[in-house]
């Protein structure tokens, strides 16, 4: 490369320059916007699968309980029919 083509007072350089740090800067700004909009969707994202897991979790206690419930009734209702029989 010629050193004289490549003058920093030319015109080209300072169009080239200037082109280049705009592109750079634009760059950098998408990126830290994405960056940004990424971690907020993950932020949404990871509080709606911990609320499903909750739910889900909840609905299976729930369940559980009910079961638990019933068949104490049964129990006790077969324990109340036994003592009124004796």
């Amino acid at each position: 490369m010629n050193l004289n083509s490549f003058k920093i007072s030319s015109i080209k350089t300072k169009v080239t320059l200037s082109t280049l740090a705009i592109f750079i800067i634009g760059i950098w700004c998408l990126s830290y916007y994405i960056s940004i909009k990424l971690q907020h969707d993950m932020t949404r994202q990871i509080g709606e699968q911990q609320l499903s897991s909750t739910a889900l979790l909840a609905n299976q206690i729930n369940n559980d309980v009910l079961e638990r419930q019933t068949t104490l009734e049964k129990l006790a209702e077969e324990i109340g029919e036994t003592g009124i029989n004796n």
